[in-house]
Order: C-alpha cells, then structure tokens, then sequence
C-alpha cells in the first residue's frame, strides 16, 4: 500500500507531465467520443479508454532514465513493482467504469448486447495482451513490438472469425457479471506477469528506442 502511495504521488514528476497529461485527456476523450457515437458498440472506444492506464506505467518508468535514480535505492522498486501496482490499479479503476458503462448500455439497448459483450471480450484479451507487453518492451522494444503485433493481428483475426460464426453468449453464455470477474482476473494475473518478466529482466539495460532519448535529458 505504501508503494500504492507513494507511486501515485511520483508521477507527478514523471517526465514531461504536462504532455503526458495532454496525451491521457485526449486518448480519454477519444475513448468517450467512440463510445457515445457508437453507443457502445465499437471497441475501440473502449480500447482507447483502457490505453491510459499505460501512461501511468510509462510516466514511472521514465524516471529510471535519471542517473540519479539509477544510483538511488529506489532504483528496482521504480523500474519493476511501483510502475505495475499504479497501472495495474488504474487498469481496474477503469474497468469498472466500463463496465459500468457496458452495464447502463445494455439495460437501454438491449438489442445490442450481443455486441457489447464481445466488445468487452475482446478489450479484455487486448489489455491482457498490452500488460505482458508493457513487462518487456522497456527491455527489449522492438523486438516485443514486432512479436506482439503479430500474435494481436493474429488472435484478433481468429476471434473476429470465430465471434462472426458465434456470439460468445452464444457459446459459453457469459453474463456482463461473468465477464467483468474475468476481466479482474485477467487484469490482475497479467499484473503478475509484468511483474514476473520485469524482474527477470530487471538487470538488461534499457531500450533506448523505448527511452526515445530521455537518458540524455535527464542525467
């Protein structure tokens, strides 16, 4: 709780808050602009909401480009577990909103529930997918990139195949209720493994295509 804490009052000086912030508002806003003009049912309104939670785990990483951090016995706390509790945190926070959300659509379109659940399904799989990411690019930027390009490109083309053939209430009859307990669970195990592959890869230098140059700017 403690590393809760003080990881939401570092990013605060997280590098180049302001556009940081900027970045986050307009992503948001995105997200709320689809979601009200697609009344719900295109994902990437809500894929865009999720996206800021990344910004929380980014601001904190950043910090690690600082000599002075680097020398710091914060070092390791900074660079593996304070960016995955933040974000993971704000993941959940705004998972619930979703829900939510997807929970007020359903009850006034209920025609479109079908959609809404596949929708979230399928923001669920991607945010997974984003977390693991998060866990290595720092480390190893484009080769993650590329690898995680690929297995999205490939797992969203097979879903999308086999949600146009079956509706996921279809087939495993999941409820917004089931849905939202298995995207906590994904939220929180994909929290685990970013911690996992941060700390096994805790002692790699960082990318410096994934720094975009800050190690020069903050020292």
């Amino acid at each position: 709780m403690k590393d809760l804490i003080l990881g939401f009052k570092l990013l605060r000086y997280g590098y180049k808050l302001k556009t940081n912030v900027m970045m986050l508002i307009l992503f948001t806003a995105i997200g709320f602009l689809v979601e009200l003009s697609s009344h719900g049912t295109n994902i990437l309104g809500g894929f865009y909401f999720m996206l800021t939670g990344m910004f929380a785990y980014q601001m904190i990483i950043y910090m690690n480009a600082s000599d002075y951090v680097q020398s710091s016995v914060m070092k390791r706390k900074l660079e593996v577990g304070m960016p995955v509790i933040v974000s993971t945190v704000v993941y959940l926070v705004l998972f619930t909103i979703l829900v939510a959300e997807k929970y007020i659509l359903i009850r006034m379109y209920p025609e479109n529930t079908e959609n809404y659940q596949d929708t979230l399904f399928m923001i669920i799989f991607i945010l997974f997918g984003a977390m693991i990411f998060c866990g290595v690019c720092y480390k190893y930027f484009v080769a993650s990139l590329i690898v995680f390009m690929l297995v999205i490109m490939t797992c969203m083309s097979t879903l999308n195949s086999w949600l146009y053939h079956h509706h996921i209430s279809e087939v495993i009859s999941l409820g917004i209720v089931k849905l939202a307990i298995l995207g906590y669970a994904a939220i929180l195990l994909g929290g685990v493994i970013e911690y996992l592959l941060s700390s096994l890869l805790y002692r790699k230098q960082l990318s410096e295509f994934a720094m975009s140059g800050l190690s020069k700017s903050m020292k």
